[in-house]
């Protein structure tokens, strides 16, 4: 399972970074037992400061902000708790 979720809102300055990470868990079965593993990866910096808000991914390239809303839960709020200010 994969999903996408809001990290912890990081201010630095004049500007506000959010984190866009993916919980990742995973699950097998062998004949000795099962075993269960998560773990959390970075996936985007969403980042909220005067001039507007964008997004990077970790490869630095530009993400589009409304399709990301869309896809992430709490993001629209997350975003609008940093222009709020």
């Amino acid at each position: 399972m994969k999903q996408l979720r809001v990290g912890t809102p990081l201010a630095v300055g004049g500007v506000v970074l959010i984190p866009v990470e993916r919980l990742v868990t995973k699950v097998a079965s062998h004949r000795c037992g099962r075993w269960f593993s998560a773990a959390m990866e970075a996936v985007a910096i969403i980042v909220c400061e005067p001039g507007g808000v964008r997004a990077i991914d970790v490869r630095e390239r530009a993400l589009p902000v409304e399709e990301l809303i869309r896809e992430i839960p709490g993001l629209a709020d997350a975003i609008g708790t940093c222009r709020a200010g």
